[in-house]
């Protein structure tokens, strides 16, 4: 009787050690990784940013400074938060930059292609 189970159960021991991950070079070939973006903005007290755009980060450069921003959450379009507490939200090609009250409004002007 155990020989007459196991002769049942080998087929599903076989066909669970068969399961395992295959990577095929089809597979492999559609993995890319996204280049980083760059946009150049003009701000309403006619200053200009840098916005570097990687994954879920962003780098934002101004005259004065620079800041590793990282994505957070949005009601709409995308919105970035650094340790200092700036922000970047943009969408659709308009932006706001800055702290709480403090915050300039900013018009793409210069989009590198994806």
């Amino acid at each position: 009787m155990h020989k007459f189970l196991l002769v049942l159960a080998l087929p599903f021991f076989l066909a669970a050690c068969d399961q395992g991950p295959q990577n095929t070079e089809e597979e492999n070939t559609n993995l890319s990784i996204e280049a980083p973006r760059t946009e150049i903005y003009q701000c309403e007290d006619e200053s200009t940013i840098e916005v570097t755009y990687a994954g879920d980060t962003a780098v934002v450069s101004t005259d004065e400074n620079q800041y590793l921003m990282v994505q957070a959450v949005s009601a709409s379009g995308v919105r970035y938060v650094s340790d200092e507490g700036m922000e970047w939200h943009v969408k659709g090609g308009e932006g706001a930059f800055g702290i709480n009250d403090d915050t300039q409004l900013c018009t793409v002007v210069v989009d590198t292609p994806k």
